[in-house]
């Protein structure tokens, strides 16, 4: 890997069971990896590098202990429990420390500063080891890390690049869909579509924009599947034309196209009934 792009990319195609991580001046370590896009964001933001980011507050979750303490988005915290506040990483370190205890903070408003206090939530992990939470959301740690500027040509390449990275993953998903390494409840609709984009504005353009191409991309992919009234469909009759020297007869190509209809609607419903369930908690 080269950049923290990598990373991202291998960890969300790290197979199920025992991966190896190797590390510059540092012993291997081997991860056992479990078989659910949940178990692989909590290995990626495990590996995330810590980076003096400035601890403002990015997203509140509503009903949370933080939304229950008047914090909103855009504050930036000054101190807590009577100590500075430097990161985002210091502040974490304060809320996970004090589960179920009163945490007295000072954050910057407007230009003003507000005082506050909040009961970070237990959580437990699996080994048993408790952490606070407050339900609030810090900058990625990308905007801390440092960047590369491009010339038009090498971020053409780095985007073409990238672009193929994004159409193999999808093709992986889609594989793993049949295969059993991916569940097809991860599969999701325009409800799912519409939260994601909502969270991804709220993080910034960048991320906003970055959603906006992976989206793109996933369309072409699937777009291209070889199923009738899809274009990968239409490619397959020309295929066919090609090969055999006449096009298939225009009653098969109604038959064919009413089928891929038929299981475009079917991924449709799947896709939105998916939506339901998890905004029931299913």
């Amino acid at each position: 890997v080269e950049d923290w792009g990598d990373v991202r990319l291998v960890v969300s195609m790290m197979r199920p069971g025992e991966n190896v991580i190797e590390f510059e001046n540092a012993p291997p370590v081997t991860v056992d990896v479990a078989g659910t896009d949940s178990a692989r964001f909590q290995l990626f933001a495990a590996l995330e590098p810590v980076v003096q980011v400035a601890p403002r507050l990015q997203q509140v979750v509503p009903d949370g202990p933080g939304a229950r303490a008047g914090l909103q988005a855009g504050d930036v915290i000054v101190t807590a429990a009577g100590e500075p506040v430097n990161s985002w990483q210091e502040f974490v370190t304060a809320v996970e420390t004090r589960p179920g205890q009163p945490l007295d903070l000072v954050v910057e408003r407007d230009g003003a500063r507000v005082d506050t206090n909040v009961v970070p939530e237990p959580g437990q992990l699996p080994g048993g080891h408790t952490y606070g939470r407050i339900g609030v959301q810090g900058a990625p740690s990308e905007t801390g890390q440092p960047r590369e500027r491009l010339g038009i040509l090498d971020a053409a390449a780095y985007g073409f690049e990238r672009t193929w990275e994004v159409v193999v993953l999808t093709v992986d998903f889609l594989g793993g869909m049949f295969t059993g390494r991916h569940s097809a409840r991860n599969i999701g609709g325009p409800i799912a579509i519409g939260q994601i984009s909502g969270q991804v504005a709220e993080a910034g353009l960048e991320s906003f924009l970055n959603f906006l191409a992976l989206f793109s991309v996933n369309l072409a992919v699937l777009n291209l599947l070889p199923i009738p009234v899809l274009d990968g469909g239409q490619l397959m009759f020309l295929l066919y034309e090609g090969i055999r020297g006449k096009p298939p007869s225009m009653q098969a190509r109604m038959r064919l196209t009413q089928i891929g209809f038929f299981i475009i609607l079917l991924i449709m419903a799947w896709a939105i009934g998916n939506d339901l369930l998890r905004a029931f908690g299913f």
